[in-house]
């Protein structure tokens, strides 16, 4: 009887045995196939954009190591100074705007002379559009330039930011030219690229911003405005204009340029010494008179 006891005791020492050995090597398995600390993250399916992608960021970064361009001579004028940049958004699809804003200073009596290059932007405040580069995927450079008195400058790379292999849904091109026989007068149009046909959109009204405080609303995709500056106190004038188009729909697209003028009044006299006077004849263009005579 005892001999039967010990056996069935063994044989269950024996079984038990077995099983945590199994146990032991799963347990092993399980760890050699997540290393220890790191659980197995979870297999999720994420689903890329094909529309725009709008999501406003306003980063703004102290910008890295500066290029300087300086004259090596005695007196010669000091390279601007960029302060900070901002970015708008984190992420854009190809062609969409992102705004990108940079602070400055001069480090000598150039302050009034200074003016900004964004990408192929002027202005301080510049919406840019970003594409991949088609042989390495990335996206293309774009500088930032400050120019101060003369040949001196400071350059820098826009900060980066993702640019999404997408579309987005609907762009407007703002443009902003000068009017003939005119000296503060200017047109500024608005152009829809709409990339969504099974969505139409069908423009109802314009909401114009000058960037000078002063706004208008027109039906049509064109307007004209007058920027009045009595006195200007620097050789650039830079603005950012936008249009709100509003769809019949309720929904809207915006749009934005950056634009600069230069100031031949101002030019004339710290370059001269002289002062310069503009003028515009009205009516705008020749009149031919009842005599036959052009006034």
């Amino acid at each position: 009887m005892n001999d039967r006891r010990l056996a069935f005791t063994v044989g269950a020492a024996g079984g038990a045995l077995l099983l945590a050995v199994l146990l032991l090597s799963l347990l092993l398995r399980g760890h050699s196939a997540a290393p220890q600390g790191h659980s197995p993250a979870p297999i999720r399916a994420e689903k890329v954009p094909t529309r725009g992608v709008h999501r406003p960021a306003h980063r703004t970064v102290k910008p890295p190591a500066q290029t300087t361009a300086v004259a090596n001579r005695p007196g010669a004028p000091l390279p601007p100074v960029i302060d900070e940049i901002t970015v708008e958004k984190e992420e854009v699809c190809e062609g969409e705007e992102n705004l990108i804003t940079v602070k400055a200073h001069a480090q000598d009596d150039a302050a009034p002379l200074l003016h900004t290059a964004i990408g192929i932007g002027r202005g301080s405040s510049v919406p840019i559009r970003s594409w991949l580069d088609p042989r390495t995927g990335e996206p293309m450079r774009q500088p930032i330039t400050v120019f101060g008195r003369a040949e001196a400058f400071t350059s820098v790379d826009v900060p980066r930011f993702q640019v999404k292999k997408c579309r987005p849904e609907r762009m407007v091109m703002v443009s902003v030219s000068s009017m003939s026989n005119r000296v503060d007068d200017f047109e500024l149009s608005a152009r829809l690229f709409d990339n969504a046909p099974e969505k139409p959109f069908r423009p109802k009204r314009y909401l114009w911003d000058f960037g000078d405080g002063d706004r208008t609303v027109s039906e049509i995709a064109y307007t004209t405005h007058r920027y009045h500056q009595p006195i200007q106190k620097t050789l650039y004038s830079t603005y950012l204009v936008q249009v709100e188009v509003i769809g019949e729909s309720g929904e809207s697209v915006l749009g934005r340029t950056s634009f600069e003028r230069y100031n031949l009044g101002y030019e004339h006299l710290i370059k001269f010494g002289v002062v310069a006077l503009l003028a515009e004849g009205h009516p705008r263009f020749p009149v031919l008179g009842d005599d036959g005579v052009v006034r």
